[in-house]
Order: C-alpha cells, then structure tokens, then sequence
C-alpha cells in the first residue's frame, strides 16, 4: 500500500486517535492526517480508503473497548470508597454515548442502512426487550440510591450489620436468584451491544445514519460477498443511472448497488467467472468490481456518451461504442485511450465481439459493419436499411446476424453476411425480414444452437421465433408496458424483462405469465446482463 506496511499504518493510526478528537473529526480528516504522518501527498491513500477505513475501524473499537473496561473498574473503585452524584453518573453516560454514535458512524452506517430491510420480527423483539431490561435497570438503580441515601442519614438499629430475617427489608429488595437473573440478563446485552436507543428499525426504510457535527458523508465501503457460481445473478442498468446487482434466489433479490454514473446506463458486459463488469452511459465507460462493489476504472472520454460496450477480459481492454458514431478502446488496467477511430455516421447501438477469432461487429444508423479487432480494418459492410439497428446477435460460425431495428416497418432482420459479401451489387440485400412487432424491437436473445430467438420491443410484445422456418413460435403480450431491455434463460424458457417504470419482470415463455417482479431502479431498466434465471 504505496510503500507503507500495514504494521506502520497501524501505529500511525493509534498515534493519531490517542491525539484527535474524535467527536469533532471526520473519516476523511482522518484519512488525510494519516497521509500527513506517513509523509505522503494529499489524496495519497484515496485509491486504498477501503484497507485505511478498516484499519480505522478496529483501532477505535480496541480504543472503545480498553476505555469501557477501565471506566468500568475505576466506577468500581469510586463505588467503594464515595459516593457519587447523580449529575457525575449522567455526564460520564452521555461521553459513553457519545463515542459510541462516533464508533457507530465509522464503523456502522453502511451496514444499518443496508441491513434494514433484512431484519425481522426477531430484531425488533430483542430490541425491544432490551429496552425494557435497561430502562427497568435503571429504576432498580435509581431506588437503591434514594434508600441508601435514607438508610445513611438514619440512625442504625441496635442489630446494624446482622443478617436480616425478612425477606423484603426495603420495596424493591430481590431474592438473591432475581438478582442473579438480572445481572445475567444485563451482561448479556452488554455482550450484544445493543443500545435500546439506537435501535429503531421499521422493515422497508433505511435506518437514518447518526447526525452530529462534521460528519463525513462519503459511504463506507459495502463488505464484500463470495457468490455461488450456481446463483441466478442478473446485473441491470437503469436511466437513473445506477446499476444493480440481482440473485433471483434469494428473497433479498437486490444484493448490490453501483453508484457513479450521471446519466442512462445503456449497456452493459459481464464476466461471471470473475464478476466483473463494464458499463456504458451518458457520461462514461467504468469497469465494476461487483464483489467489493467498487468502480476500478472510468473512462470519460466518450463523446455523445457511451452507448454500447464490449470487453476483452483475456486482454483487459474494453470498447466503447459512442453516440457520435465512433469507437474507442481503453485499457482496463490503466484507463488509458489506446486507439479511437470512426465508424458510423450516426451513433453506434449496439456492438458484439468474438475475439477468439479477431472479430468485432458494430452496428449504427444505417448498417452493421465487421472489423479485424487486430488492426481495427473493416473487413465487412452491410448494405443500407431503413431505421437503425438498436440490437444485434452474430452467430459466427454461420455468418449470420438477427438485427432489431427502429424502422417504421422493418422491425426485425436476419441477415448472412457471408452471402452478402459475394454479391458485386450493393443495393442487393441478403436480409430476410421477419414480421410481427409493430414498434421498435429495443432487445433480443437468440441461441443460435436450436435457432430460436426471443425479441422485445416498444409495442410491449415478447415474441417466440424459429430462424431456420422464419416463424413465429407464440407471442404473449408484456402487461406492464414497454420492454426496454431483455433477458432470456433458453434451458428454462424464462425472460427477465426490463420496463420502463423501472421493474424488472420474470416471465414465463411457454404462457406468458408474469412470475415475480422486482423493484428498485428509479429510472427505466434500460440494460440487462444475466448469469442464468430461476430454475
């Protein structure tokens, strides 16, 4: 970590928290004298805040825990030798809370907010027994005070320091067995450490975060999770600009949120065996960590915005197609631009790549071009159509190529390129238009072993084809409206399809029925990218 080992940063830190005081400075003040300790430059530690935030972490919550324990043994020792004040046990109980709501924000905002949509009637329960045990512990407390205070400016009885005979001497005097069961019940929610007055949970809102003064508002980062490589996980990007991460299995559904973009998120590629992702938007191309949920790169140099993405994750470059009809290349280890040159005259849709065999296809307003990804030569243009091709899948081996489009009447096209490229005529298309939406067809899915494509478009349609007959194999209609972006799990015949009031959609395709919906996004759910659906 820039040089430094984390056995120094350590005890930088402990240096620092023995001299700050912490509840009147911030995480990044923090962050930023550390940098002034170990000598290093302002913003120095910003890209490794995660391993700083944590080292923060657990050095205040020794230093909370050391200072709990040696109040405690010094209340002790007051105990015995004077008696204090109800204004003395006040004050030392407002410090108390005070560092704990500073131990809470650094260490505990994230997880509040994040976990409270999962907590149960179990939580509230123990919350509220918790807040029943300390409030009736503090009016046991209170009346013992008051009666020691009596018994002290009493006169003592004759038999003063006999055992007594009664039972009850005094109104709340317990058996030894209750106040065992009390002193039991107390060191088990100091062990919890759970504060009745923190804990106000209602199941669906967000747990507001501690107010006090100069507080950081920069998240914690979220703790990281290991996925099953059989989960059904589906990445969805939305017009209001986030991306979301979804496992279908289980009842939380949204499991990570991906913050950064200022625009539409219009597409986006996956790797689900190292789950990262690239995303394209309105204001930027950025590479996704999606177990630490962290953005690793961005690449802003996108003119128009960045409306389709494609990634070579064997060769760490990604590439950009942009709304002014050219294509750039960036390197995902640096971010750094490698090449960028022109290729369509309107914007660039949609883009789909096969690097094994060096080849890429990008598609625009007016046709579909293929290029060599070696040396970034055209190889290959298709002839002019009407619309522009919103959405593409290529079916290398065979040359073949199923184009949705914005046309007023060409909706959907399958094309064979291969064939197209022996013709000398360049007004002679080789493209077989396949009839049945009556809008634009926004995505589609094809597998291309069993030539069956499921396609979605703006007249709310989710159609069923068979290639090879050029048919129609059903249609069901989406009730929830437009689909904007699509979805398809061949093995089990399911469509996960993105609307645009912001759900996402799990479909039946043998009765087009609408099996679970799921919310979240704010904005239209304009790209999907799915690891499997629902078994």
């Amino acid at each position: 970590m820039a040089g430094i080992s984390t056995d120094r940063m350590r005890a930088e830190v402990r240096k620092l928290l023995a001299e700050v005081d912490l509840k009147s400075t911030s995480v990044g003040q923090l962050r930023a004298s550390l940098e002034t300790s170990l000598g290093l430059g302002p913003g120095a530690l910003e890209t490794q805040k995660d391993e700083v935030q944590r080292i923060f972490s657990s050095e205040i919550s020794q230093l909370h825990a050391a200072e709990s324990t040696e109040g405690g043994h010094g209340q002790k020792k007051e105990d015995t030798t004077q008696n204090i004040g109800g204004a003395s046990k006040k004050a030392d109980s407002h410090k108390r809370s005070d560092e704990k709501t500073l131990e809470s924000a650094l260490i505990g905002v994230h997880e509040a907010c994040t976990c409270a949509s999962r907590a149960g009637s179990g939580f509230r329960r123990k919350a509220k027994d918790a807040k029943d045990k300390k409030s009736k512990k503090e009016k046991d407390s209170k009346d013992d005070r008051k009666r020691a205070k009596v018994e002290e400016e009493a006169p003592h009885p004759p038999n003063a320091g006999l055992p007594s005979t009664s039972c009850r001497s005094a109104p709340n005097m317990k058996y030894p067995k209750e106040k065992e069961e009390e002193k039991g019940a107390a060191e088990e929610e100091e062990a919890d450490g759970l504060e009745a007055e923190d804990v106000d949970v209602d199941i669906g809102k967000p747990a507001a975060a501690p107010i006090f003064d100069n507080w950081d508002p920069t998240p914690l980062p979220v703790p990281a999770f290991e996925p099953a490589r059989a989960s059904a996980m589906v990445l969805s990007g939305s017009e209001d600009g986030t991306v979301r991460l979804w496992d279908l299995e289980l009842e939380t559904k949204c499991i990570r949120v991906l913050e950064g973009h200022t625009g539409t998120v219009h597409s986006l590629t996956v790797n689900w065996e190292t789950f990262e992702a690239v995303s394209g938007a309105d204001d930027s191309s950025k590479l996704w960590n999606l177990k630490l949920g962290g953005c690793q790169k961005t690449m802003t140099e996108v003119p128009e915005g960045c409306t389709a993405v494609e990634a070579d994750w064997t060769g760490r470059r990604a590439l950009a197609g942009c709304g002014d009809g050219s294509l750039r290349v960036w390197s995902m280890t640096t971010a750094d631009l490698q090449t960028t040159f022109p290729a369509h005259r309107g914007g660039v849709w949609a883009l789909k790549a096969d690097f094994k065999s060096n080849r890429l296809v990008s598609a625009g307003d007016e046709n579909f071009k293929i290029w060599d990804v070696r040396d970034w030569t055209c190889v290959h243009t298709s002839s002019g159509h009407a619309g522009g091709l919103m959405c593409i899948s290529v079916n290398w081996t065979k040359s073949q190529l199923l184009a949705g489009t914005g046309s007023s009447t060409k909706h959907l096209q399958l094309w064979n390129f291969a064939a197209e490229s022996e013709t000398t005529d360049p007004n002679v298309s080789k493209a077989d238009l396949l009839q049945g939406h009556a809008d634009v067809v926004a995505d589609l899915a094809v597998d291309w072993t069993n030539g069956t494509a499921v396609t979605a478009g703006w007249d709310a349609q989710l159609i069923t084809w068979n290639l090879e007959k050029k048919t129609q194999i059903q249609a069901h209609e989406c009730k929830f409206g437009r689909v904007r972006s699509l979805a398809v799990d061949f093995k089990v015949q399911q469509a996960l399809c993105g609307s645009s009031n912001g759900s996402l959609h799990l479909m039946d395709l043998h009765n087009g029925l609408t099996q679970r919906s799921l919310e979240g996004h704010g904005g239209a759910v304009t790209a999907l990218n799915a690891q499997r659906m629902v078994v």
